[in-house]
């Protein structure tokens, strides 16, 4: 359904992660939902947006 990489800033030593989903389904259906954020959290037990 879907994968998560993980890639590390040379610089500041940061990760950033990307997850990358293989359901077109899901993918096109979170595009209209996310269509307006740049930047979503999931690290606290609510989402921030």
């Amino acid at each position: 359904l879907f994968f998560i990489n993980k890639s590390i800033n040379k610089s500041t030593k940061k990760p950033t992660f990307y997850i990358d989903i293989k359901s077109e389904l899901l993918r096109d259906i979170l595009r209209v939902i996310f269509q307006n954020m740049r930047i979503i959290s999931l690290i606290k037990n609510m989402p921030l947006v």
